[in-house]
C-alpha cells in the first residue's frame, strides 16, 4: 500500500502489524467471502485498507475518500496491486443529497476528517480538538448521495465522524434491496437524534448487532447502544 508517512492514526498499525480494526476485518471478511457476488460501497476509505481488502476479494467496489492524498495513494495502491479494473475511487464525501460542503481534519491527523453537518459532531470533534492542542484544516468537499455512486450497491461499510445518519439518508434505493447489508460506526454523542436515528433503522426492519472482538456479531440493546460508540452490523 502507498500510504502518507506523516499520518499517525492508521499508517502506524499498518506498519507494525499489517492490519487495521482486527475485529472489522474478520467481520469484512466474512462478509466477502460468503460466496456471492457483492458490489462493494467503502464510504469514509481513508487510506484504501478496507477497499483494497475488498476489490482483493471482489470484482465491484467503490471507495469514497475526502482527503485528495489518500486518494492519490488508493489510486496508486490499486495499480500496485492489479486492482485498478476492480476499485473505482471518488474524492468527495457521501451525504444526504449532493452539492458541496465543509469538512473539516485535525492537522496533524486526517483520519478524523468530519462533515459539519451536525452540532453535536462540531461540539465532539472540537473537544478532541482542544485536548489535542490540534488545529483545524477547512477545505470544501464534493458532496453525492451512495444510491448516485453505487446504486446496486450490497454491501457498504461506512466509518464517518458522525455524519452516518446524512450517509444513511442518501442511501434509500440501496436499502430497498432485500440482500442489503452494512458496517457502520455508530457514534451517538455525535449525532444530533441518535434515538431518531436508531428508531428509522429499525421501521425498515434492520437489526443491530455488535461486531465484536472476534468479529461475530452479537446482540446490543438500545441503551447499550446509546451509550457508547460501537461498530455494528445492520441486517434484515
Amino acid at each position: 500500500m502507498v500510504v502518507d508517512s506523516s499520518d499517525r492514526g492508521i499508517v502506524p498499525h499498518l506498519a507494525l502489524d499489517g492490519f487495521w480494526e482486527a475485529w472489522v476485518s474478520v467481520w469484512f471478511a466474512r462478509e466477502l467471502s460468503s460466496g456471492r457476488s457483492e458490489h462493494v460501497l467503502n464510504i469514509g476509505a481513508n487510506c484504501g485498507y478496507y477497499a483494497l481488502f475488498a476489490a482483493a476479494m471482489q470484482p465491484h467496489v467503490v471507495a469514497v475518500e475526502p482527503n485528495a492524498t489518500h486518494v492519490r495513494n488508493l489510486r496508486h495502491s490499486a495499480h500496485l496491486n492489479g486492482l485498478f479494473d476492480r476499485l473505482r475511487v471518488v474524492q468527495g464525501v457521501c451525504s444526504d443529497q449532493p452539492g458541496e460542503v465543509e469538512l473539516k481534519a485535525l492537522r496533524g491527523n486526517s483520519m478524523n476528517g468530519f462533515v459539519e453537518g451536525s452540532e453535536a459532531t462540531l461540539k465532539e470533534m472540537e473537544a478532541a480538538r482542544a485536548s489535542m492542542e490540534d488545529t483545524f484544516v477547512t477545505t470544501q468537499a464534493t458532496a453525492y448521495t451512495a444510491d448516485e455512486l453505487m446504486p446496486d450497491a450490497t454491501l457498504m461499510l461506512a466509518d464517518t465522524e458522525g455524519h452516518e445518519p446524512f450517509v444513511w439518508a442518501g442511501a434509500k434505493a440501496i436499502r430497498s434491496n432485500p440482500t442489503f447489508r452494512a458496517a457502520i460506526e455508530w457514534s451517538p454523542g455525535r449525532y444530533d437524534d441518535a434515538d431518531g436515528f436508531y428508531e428509522s433503522i429499525r421501521a425498515e426492519g434492520f437489526g443491530f448487532s455488535r461486531i465484536a472482538e472476534d468479529g461475530a456479531e452479537q446482540p446490543i440493546s438500545r441503551d447499550q447502544l446509546m451509550a457508547a460508540e460501537h461498530m455494528v452490523a445492520l441486517r434484515r
